[in-house]
C-alpha cells in the first residue's frame, strides 16, 4: 500500500508491504508478539518514521493504512 505525505513542501512516498500491512492491522489491536510480527514491525517503523507501535499505529490510521 503507498501513500504520498507532504512533508516541508515535498512530496515523499511511502509504502509498506502486503505482509507488513497484515501485521499491523492486529498490532493495531494489541495482538500478537510473535517473531515474524515484531520484524514487520521494526520495517514499518522504518518506512513511517516512528519508534514505537503506538506511533505506527498512529501514523497508519492517520495514513489511511488501517482504520481503528
Amino acid at each position: 500500500m503507498a501513500v504520498s505525505d507532504d512533508c516541508a513542501g515535498l512530496q515523499v512516498n511511502l509504502s509498506i508491504g502486503n505482509q507488513q500491512e497484515r501485521c499491523l492491522r492486529p498490532a493495531s489491536r494489541g495482538a500478537s508478539n510473535e517473531t515474524t510480527v515484531k520484524g514487520h514491525l521494526r520495517n514499518i517503523f522504518t518506512k513511517l518514521n516512528v519508534l514505537s507501535r503506538t506511533e505506527a499505529i498512529t501514523v497508519a490510521n492517520r495514513r489511511g493504512l488501517v482504520q481503528l
